[in-house]
């Protein structure tokens, strides 16, 4: 979206986790109602009205991920995250 500004991996500086939102629901609440839920969300966030109003002003790509997608996307999250913490050094306190 920026072509004149370089990334971080462009810098050097790969390795980031990216920067991300999600729902999330109690735990036990039924499956058909979380994919409900989903399908719902999906209508919106693909709408072009509202990725002009939403996303394009903001530099967002969104990703639209399923219940199980997501579910991967955070054990990958939590794991780069893990991994970048160790690199640097911190002990958990």
């Amino acid at each position: 979206m920026f072509p004149d500004v370089p990334t971080f991996a462009e810098l050097g500086r790969g390795g980031y986790p990216p920067s991300w939102f999600g729902l999330f629901a109690p735990n036990g609440i039924p499956k058909s109602v979380v994919n409900k839920i989903g399908e719902e969300v999906s209508k919106i966030i693909s709408a072009p009205d509202f990725k002009e109003k939403m996303y394009a002003p903001r530099g967002i790509e969104p990703l639209d991920l399923k219940y199980d997608d997501f579910a991967r996307f955070l054990h990958d999250d939590i794991r780069s995250a893990e991994r970048l913490i160790k690199e640097a050094g911190y002990q958990p306190q």
